[in-house]
């Protein structure tokens, strides 16, 4: 047996709310329940597409990033390397990036010219 982590949650998310929050007494526990079953729920599907989001979206921020960089004449980010599809590196390359962006961002909003704002 290997069972996804999705689908896993999934499950449980759906036994709490279903199974066991209608007859735990009382109620601030069995809303508590349900409120775990919620938020399990959204966890299974969040982690499902987890990793291939991250990396969609760090992909976009390095060509981003790329074209920028050349609007102000800074270098380029180096390649990135995202063979490391775990989420936790995904997140701190993603995290890397977006701090890389920000003075970048603030030197584009700088520039007054029509790629610039275009940008």
């Amino acid at each position: 047996m290997n069972p996804l982590p999705s689908l896993g949650l999934a499950e449980m998310g759906r036994r709490l709310l279903e199974d066991m929050a209608p007859v735990i007494q009382p109620g601030y526990t069995a809303s508590e329940a349900g409120q775990i079953g919620v938020m399990l729920l959204a966890l299974a599907e969040k982690w499902d597409g987890a990793a291939h989001r991250l990396r969609a979206e760090n992909r976009a921020l390095v060509a981003l990033m790329i074209h920028a960089s050349a609007l102000v004449g800074t270098p380029p980010p180096a390649p990135m390397d995202d063979d490391d599809i775990r989420i936790s590196a995904l997140t701190e390359t993603n995290e890397a990036l977006r701090e890389r962006l920000i003075p970048l961002h603030a030197a584009v909003e700088a520039l007054d010219t029509p790629e610039g704002r275009a940008m």
